[in-house]
């Protein structure tokens, strides 16, 4: 097995509904001063393995942000460097996959999270599915 340090105790304290529906940032709101990545899963679709690391952000998680996706102030006391959490996580990926050069992010608002890591210096390429889109192409604005 591989062990990707950084927990993801946090995932114990949320509804499984809220942590499959939403990424962990400490602030949800796309136009706030200061977004952050505070909670990152990786999944390599083919064999259904998984890890999710926390990540230390430079400020509080806004009480909105921790009602949306459930980790507070407290779950990342021992957390990871967003570059130290990336790094393993792409070396699990590594393990997985060999290395490929190919892979796909998925993102539910994939604007939001490449400004994300853009915001880091760190370039995902452009090979993005954005779950949000699709979502907006099925279900219309007012349609329902």
């Amino acid at each position: 097995t591989f062990d990707v340090e950084g927990g993801a105790n946090w995932a114990l304290d949320c509804e499984s509904s809220k942590r499959a529906a939403y990424d962990g940032v400490i602030g949800e709101d796309e136009d706030a001063p200061r977004n952050e990545i505070c909670a990152i899963g990786v999944v390599h679709l083919a064999t259904g393995a998984w890890a999710e690391v926390l990540v230390r952000p430079t400020g509080k998680i806004e009480p909105l942000a921790s009602e949306i996706h459930c980790i507070v102030d407290a779950h990342l006391v021992d957390a990871l460097p967003l570059a130290v959490a990336w790094a393993r996580l792409m070396s699990f990926m590594d393990v997985i996959d060999g290395g490929r050069d190919d892979r796909v992010w998925i993102a539910h608002n994939k604007r939001f999270e490449q400004r994300l890591f853009a915001d880091e210096d760190m370039d995902l390429g452009d090979r993005w599915v954005c779950t949000l889109e699709a979502a907006r192409d099925v279900w219309p604005l007012g349609a329902v």
